[in-house]
C-alpha cells in the first residue's frame, strides 16, 4: 500500500461541514469544503450566505495511515466506501472542481449515472479550449462531471458564453 497523500471522502454529520472543516485545519489536516455562494431572499432583506456545495460531504488529503485522525473529528460520520475500501479521489477532479467553482457562481449538485467515454470540448467561454470527461456545455449552462463521486456541478451561463461541440 503506498504512503502517498490521497483524497478522501468524508461523511459528515448534516449540517457540520464547515465546523469539520475548520476542526481537520486546527489538526493540520488538508482538506476542501467546496461552498456555495447563495443569495437568500427573507421578506424584510437579501442576504449572501455560503453554504456547503455537498450536503454533509468533505474532501480530505491524507495518508492512509492518517485516518485515525481524521476519523477522531467531532463531526465526523464515516468515509465513503465502495466495496468496503474508502473511495479515493483523483487529485484532477479536486482541481477541475476547484477551478469551476473560481469562475462559476450559484452552482447546483445532482447525483447522475456517468460515462466515462464521453468527451467533449468547449468551443467559447471561461473554460474554452478545455477537453474531456470534465466541462460540458448545454444550452445555457455548463457542467463539470465528478465521476468517482457520481455527481454533476451545473453552473447556469449566458448563452453567448459558452457553446460545445462534441468530439467524435
Amino acid at each position: 500500500m503506498s504512503l502517498q497523500k490521497q483524497w478522501y471522502v468524508v461523511y459528515t454529520r448534516p449540517r457540520w461541514e464547515k465546523k469539520v472543516s475548520a476542526l481537520l485545519d486546527k489538526e493540520a489536516i488538508e482538506n476542501f469544503c467546496p461552498v456555495n455562494k447563495v443569495i437568500r431572499q427573507w421578506s424584510d432583506r437579501r442576504k449572501t450566505i455560503y453554504e456547503p456545495l455537498f450536503s454533509s460531504l468533505v474532501f480530505v488529503r491524507i495518508a492512509p495511515g492518517d485516518r485515525c485522525v481524521v476519523q477522531q473529528t467531532e463531526g465526523f460520520l464515516r468515509f465513503i466506501q465502495r466495496e468496503g475500501r474508502p473511495v479515493t479521489i483523483q487529485p484532477d477532479e479536486i482541481r477541475e472542481l476547484r477551478l469551476f467553482m473560481e469562475q462559476h457562481q450559484s452552482l447546483q449538485v445532482d447525483h447522475i449515472a456517468v460515462d466515462p467515454n464521453d468527451r467533449v470540448r468547449i468551443l467559447r467561454g471561461m473554460t474554452m479550449a478545455r477537453q474531456g470527461t470534465d466541462p460540458m456545455v448545454t444550452y445555457h449552462s455548463v457542467k463539470l462531471i465528478l465521476p468517482t463521486l457520481g455527481y454533476v456541478v451545473t453552473a447556469t451561463l449566458q448563452l453567448e458564453d459558452a457553446s460545445a461541440e462534441t468530439l467524435s
